[in-house]
């Protein structure tokens, strides 16, 4: 995160509106959707963050793609970012409200690699140990890394 701070005061902004309307996971889930977007299609992405494109344009085109998919307070908060010309801080703002709704919820990410296949059995036995010894619940990813033993 380049703009960290930047980065989490928009979302700590856009949760605190979220929670208001009652729609934190919408949003996170329609900011996520967007933020993939402009991570597939990185001319999407520069198109909304140029300075050769107007503000109005921006605004039209935002309203016009997720107007009908987003809620309004996603679609103002994306016109929001391209008038103060911060649309290209939106990754880390999805990650920063991502990790907002992980702690309101109660829930930690936890990655594992290892040098052998982890089965289900061991996956909720990693689980069931690391949110004990937490106290919060775990999302496991796993990764199987056959280098680890190199």
């Amino acid at each position: 995160m380049q703009n960290g701070g930047l980065s989490k005061r928009y979302a700590k902004a856009l949760m605190e509106a979220a929670a208001g309307a009652g729609s934190m996971k919408a949003v996170a889930e329609e900011i996520g959707m967007v933020s993939g977007l402009c991570s597939e299609n990185s001319e999407f992405a520069e198109c909304l963050s140029t300075p050769l494109v107007s503000v109005p344009a921006k605004k039209s085109v935002i309203n016009e793609l997720f107007g009908p998919r987003a809620s309004a307070l996603t679609v103002d908060f994306l016109c929001l970012l391209v008038e103060k010309k911060r649309f290209g801080l939106l990754p880390d703002i999805a990650v920063a409200f991502d990790e907002l709704l992980r702690a309101i919820d109660g829930v930690a990410l936890a990655h594992v690699a290892s040098a052998l296949p982890v089965d289900e059995r061991d996956r909720g036995y990693l689980v069931q140990r690391l949110e004990k010894w937490l106290g919060l619940k775990v999302k496991l990813s796993v990764e199987h890394d056959p280098l680890l033993l190199s």
